[in-house]
Order: structure tokens, then C-alpha cells, then sequence
């Protein structure tokens, strides 16, 4: 938007003007180090010529089916609205950043244990909880799975009326004396458990999405035909990096944001919730709504305090990334984009480095082979 009150022709040319700033140093360097170039005609990026030479190379890939929209989750700043790479992101991080560190408490109703097939003196009275521990409260309306790790085990606690669930290595750190442990509980008897989810954003008209069986991300509204059914239940999956240092042995997985969740949403084909927009406001009806998402973290922590769903809360200090040109915080969300297939073209672009006569050989097989 501030682009755009500026002007985007002015804008422009003040880019142009920044790009012709170091030409010279540029040429006087390049031709110091012995870099072979056509410094008489050298190729300009903003220059019609090269904007039309990229447009022509696109529709060749367009035309051979090689070009594809996806979703992918990158670290965005959403007041910059961009993507960063990796080098960016590198730049922007800082040390002590302060951030919530709340157990929040998800529902398993009986039902949903005797439909496991759980004996039905495994009852719990709709007392019993699971229990997932996060840094990040305003990606709680996107959650729609928690995770556990295959081979741990965990234990339910009676504390007060209620059954708790987590790991058995940090139950003791998590709810202190105050709990009486009743029973250990493989993982195997979690996976796939359905729990009542804490938001249900695609009934306030809110975009949802599923993945298809090619596991692309396909968006879509409640009544829209062909739209799945979402029952309001979530499910247990499990996951091989669910940590057992810290936290509670349960994690809670929202595929619109994070790397990882969004591989385990395509993977076990869960529900895809993005109650945040590009530029990280919380959409209508859920708590925060209208705020900035780290902004909506404290009124995300109040509605689950009201509900009885937290069990405890504090702050932790950890490193977090921000932004380099503006200091926001990031947030890792996932957004579509173009790409180029290139996997369809690997054999034969393997092929032809492999008659490639490089100098010094080990760049074949090495730096360029391994990029490949």
C-alpha cells in the first residue's frame, strides 16, 4: 500500500536508480577477479528485452506442463507481505525474545475412545484431556491434529475431576505433586483418537481446505459442492520429532502454520484452518479478532481460561525470528505460490552435467552436481 501512494512509476524509477548506483565498482571488481562477462552488453534485469526473454522462457515451461500452483509454508512478514529466504531470515533473529508458554487441555469425549475400540470401563465421565504444550496461542484456532511420538510412553493423572494425558517423563514437571497417576498409556492406544477441536473457524465462514489425493491443498467453504464434511473432531497422528525434553510429549499441529505441520496435514490428510490472513490478523469471530496475530496471543489465553481449557501458563525466552528491514516478527505461514517442476526434468539435467568437461572435476559430482 505505501508503494502504491508513492506511486509504483515513481517507485520505479527509483529502483532503477538504486540497480545503476554501482555499475562501475561493479565492472572495475568483476574484471579484478578475472570474471569473464560481456561488459559491453551486459544483461540489465529490469530492461524490457530481459522481462520479455523471461516471460518467453516461462510459457515453454507453461507449455510443457512443468508450471503449478501450490502451497508452501515460508517465513512471511506480513508487513512487507513477502517471503524471506533463509539468508534473510538469518539476519533478523533475536536472542530473549519473550513469548507465552501455555498447556492448553483438548477434550476426548468416551465416545471417541469406544469408537477406537477402547473397552468401556476405559470411561472417563467426558473428563479426559490431552494435553499439548505451545509457544504460539494465536495458531490455536488453525490447530486440527496433535501429535505424539510412536514409541514413548504416556500416562493418564487425575488431577482435581479431570483425567490428563501426556508424556510419563514430564508429567512430574508439568503438574507437580498435586497429580495421582492411573494408568500408562502406549501411544499406539493415542493414535488416531479424535478430540474436540478448540475453534471451529470454517463455521464462522471461514475458507478451510483439504488435501487431495495428489496432495495438493484444495480450499473450499462449508456448503460449497464437493466441500468434505467437517464433523468437528480432530485426530491424534503421530510424529517423529515430538520432542520428550520439554513441553508435554503432545504437540499441537496447525498445517497453515508451520513447515513441519503442513507436511503432517498432507501426509495424514488433515483439515487445513488458516484463521489468519497475509497480513497476520485474526479473523472475525475468534478471539483477537481484528489483532495482530502475536498481538491476539493474550485474548486466545483468556477464552481458553474461560472455558476451563488451560491448564497452566507463563513466559519463556527463546530466539525468534523478525524481519530485517522492519523488525516485525515473523510468522511461518503457508501461502501459494508458482514453481517450476523441475523433478519431472532431473534424470536428464543429471545426464547432461554428467558430459559436462568441468574444471576442477570435482565441481561435477560436488558443489553443482549435489545442487542438481
Amino acid at each position: 500500500p505505501e508503494i502504491e501512494q508513492y506511486g509504483i512509476a515513481a517507485f520505479n524509477a527509483k529502483c532503477k536508480e538504486s540497480v545503476s548506483r554501482y555499475v562501475e565498482e561493479w565492472t572495475r571488481l568483476s574484471e579484478r577477479i578475472a570474471f569473464w562477462a560481456d561488459y559491453e552488453n551486459p544483461y540489465v534485469t529490469y530492461s524490457n528485452d530481459y522481462i520479455e526473454t523471461c516471460w518467453w522462457i516461462f510459457k515453454q515451461m507453461w507449455d510443457h506442463g512443468l508450471v503449478y500452483q501450490d502451497y508452501r509454508v515460508t517465513p512471511h512478514c506480513p508487513r512487507c507481505g513477502t517471503s524471506l529466504s533463509d539468508h534473510e531470515v538469518s539476519l533478523g533473529y533475536q536472542d530473549d525474545t519473550p513469548d507465552p508458554s501455555v498447556f492448553v487441555k483438548f477434550r476426548v469425549p468416551d465416545e471417541s475412545l469406544f469408537k477406537r475400540g477402547h473397552p468401556r470401563g476405559m470411561a472417563f465421565g467426558n473428563k479426559l484431556h490431552l494435553v499439548a504444550w505451545t509457544t504460539t496461542p494465536w495458531t490455536l484456532p488453525g490447530n486440527t491434529a496433535l501429535a505424539v511420538k510412536e514409541d514413548a510412553e504416556y500416562g493418564a493423572y487425575r488431577v482435581g475431576d479431570e483425567v490428563l494425558v501426556m508424556a510419563q517423563s514430564l508429567a512430574p514437571h508439568v503438574l507437580g505433586e498435586g497429580a495421582t497417576p492411573l494408568m500408562a498409556i502406549p501411544a499406539a492406544m493415542l493414535i488416531g483418537l479424535e478430540y474436540e477441536p478448540l475453534y471451529r473457524p470454517e463455521l464462522l465462514g471461514h475458507e478451510f481446505g483439504w488435501f487431495d489425493g495428489d496432495g495438493r491443498l484444495q480450499m473450499t467453504k462449508i456448503g460449497t459442492p464437493g466441500a468434505p464434511e467437517t464433523d468437528g473432531r480432530r485426530k491424534v497422528v503421530a510424529a517423529d520429532y515430538v520432542s520428550l525434553e520439554d513441553g508435554s510429549g503432545i504437540v499441537h499441529i496447525a498445517p497453515a502454520f508451520g513447515a513441519e505441520d503442513f507436511a503432517e496435514g498432507k501426509h495424514f490428510g488433515l483439515l487445513f484452518m488458516q484463521p489468519v490472513d497475509l497480513r497476520g490478523i485474526m479473523a472475525e469471530g475468534l478471539p483477537g479478532a481484528g489483532k495482530f496475530a502475536k498481538q491476539a496471543d493474550r485474548d486466545v489465553e483468556r477464552d481458553l481460561e474461560e472455558r476451563g481449557l488451560m491448564l497452566k501458563k507463563s513466559t519463556i525466552k527463546h530466539t525468534y525470528p523478525f524481519c530485517w528491514r522492519c523488525t516485525t516478527p515473523l510468522l511461518y505461514y503457508a501461502k501459494p505460490s508458482w514453481y517450476i517442476r523441475t523433478t519431472k526434468q532431473k534424470e536428464s539435467l543429471l545426464e547432461g552435467n554428467s558430459r559436462i568437461n568441468w574444471y576442477p572435476e570435482h565441481i561435477k559430482s560436488g558443489r553443482f552436481g549435489n545442487w542438481l
